[in-house]
């Protein structure tokens, strides 16, 4: 069952996994980011360290070859928030300007985590639709909680 939340009760207890998107996407997100020590600005900073000069040589003397490992797609970000927040996890899945991916991707996350009760915060003025239904709708026994961002 699909239901809307209101602003007023967007944070209240009810659902395990809270999904939102980017910072820039959604007000939500940066809300929720202070209750969680600012774990998403600090993760989206996030640089991978390059190699260091020594293995270089390393792998230069040993003639190996340097693996490439790039994601295809940026992965969901999921916090343990337990402890911070009214829920157990805060999933930021990237929104790339396609609200029917962004969903599928939110759908992939939750079937891995063995579909939990769930609370969609969308992105700034985008209004629950028959997508949300359709994708995540088969699933009646689990409780699916929708908060609309219509702020600009």
């Amino acid at each position: 069952m699909i239901t809307s939340l209101s602003q007023a009760s967007a944070l209240n207890p009810g659902s395990e996994l809270w999904v939102m998107t980017d910072l820039e996407k959604s007000r939500w997100t940066a809300k929720i980011d202070w209750y969680l020590n600012f774990q998403i600005v600090k993760s989206s900073r996030h640089q991978k360290p390059p190699l260091s000069d020594f293995l270089i040589k390393i792998i230069e003397k040993t003639n190996l070859q340097i693996p490439i490992l790039e994601p295809l797609h940026e992965p969901p970000l999921l916090i343990h928030s337990q402890l911070l927040l009214p829920n157990k996890w805060v999933a930021i899945v990237p929104y790339a300007d396609n609200f029917k991916q962004w969903m599928k991707n939110i759908s992939e996350l939750w079937g891995q985590l063995q579909h939990p009760t769930l609370r969609i915060f969308l992105p700034t003025g985008q209004s629950s639709n028959s997508e949300i239904d359709s994708l995540l709708g088969s699933h009646d026994s689990k409780e699916i909680t929708v908060v609309l961002d219509l702020s600009n």
